[in-house]
């Protein structure tokens, strides 16, 4: 991956801040574990689907919590186009 779309995940991950932890003060690092995640299942996945169940998965087992599913999808796919404006 680039570091073009690693800065992109990381921007896309951070303004939709699921945990609503930067928000509430939190490191601008707070979800980088997650975000480096994504970003090895963005080189494994075949589609913004998959990504987003990967989104989902990741972030739930994260903060123990069932995140929402449209917006697991709607950040997949933002993360998708990103992902192929840059190939």
């Amino acid at each position: 991956m680039t570091q073009t779309i690693e800065i992109a995940v990381k921007k896309i991950i951070d303004e939709w801040d699921p945990q609503l932890l930067l928000l509430g003060g939190a490191p601008l690092d707070e979800y980088d574990v997650e975000i480096k995640q994504i970003i090895v299942q963005l080189e494994k996945t075949s589609d913004a689907n998959h990504l987003a169940n990967r989104i989902k998965q990741i972030f739930d087992e994260s903060f123990s919590d069932d995140h929402d599913w449209n917006a697991c999808v709607r950040v997949a796919h933002i993360i998708w186009q990103e992902r192929s404006s840059n190939h």
